[in-house]
């Protein structure tokens, strides 16, 4: 499994592009008796960026369920919280890394504060891991030729996808 190192994550510059950048504004469903996002829904932040992701790869959720040709669960998730995002505030998501081996993707994310004056800093930071599978057998299956081919054709982070060597456990950006 592919890690991306945590601390590089924080540091990314804004530079993507619609659709891998989403902006919103927390909404009160989101948020904790203290007014700030509660930590479980910042998943639900990183799983709306992965579902347009899909969606650029010609890939809707909606029609993966029902083609029910490759299904891709969550092998790992994580997140690190970085500084409360409250109640109406805008937010910036971000995928700011994409590492792909034979049948897994990880994926990381950067949750920016957003004013009208421009980007107040990073949130949080996290990544989540996808392993490719027949959904029938739930036998790993390589990445999907459309999903892989959207995944080279973008730039993240001022370069290209990083694809993974085998022997190779975690990276930095």
């Amino acid at each position: 499994m592919f890690l991306f190192e945590r601390h590089s994550l924080k540091s990314v510059e804004l530079k993507l592009r619609a659709p891998f950048l989403m902006t919103s504004e927390v909404q009160m469903s989101q948020v904790d008796a203290a007014g700030i996002v509660y930590f479980a829904r910042f998943f639900e932040i990183f799983h709306q960026a992965y579902e347009q992701l899909l969606k650029a790869a010609g890939e809707p959720l909606a029609s993966v369920f029902k083609n029910g040709v490759w299904a891709a669960p969550l092998r790992h998730a994580e997140a690190n919280y970085i500084a409360p995002l409250r109640l109406g505030q805008s937010l910036v998501t971000q995928i700011v890394g994409v590492a792909v081996q034979a049948s897994e993707i990880t994926i990381a994310y950067q949750v920016l504060a957003k004013s009208k004056a421009g980007i107040l800093g990073v949130a949080a930071t996290g990544q989540t891991v996808h392993t490719f599978v027949n959904p029938k057998t739930f036998q790993r299956s390589e990445v999907p030729p459309q999903v892989l081919a959207t995944l080279q054709s973008i730039e993240l982070s001022g370069g290209r996808l990083h694809v993974v060597a085998p022997s190779e456990t975690s990276a930095q950006l």
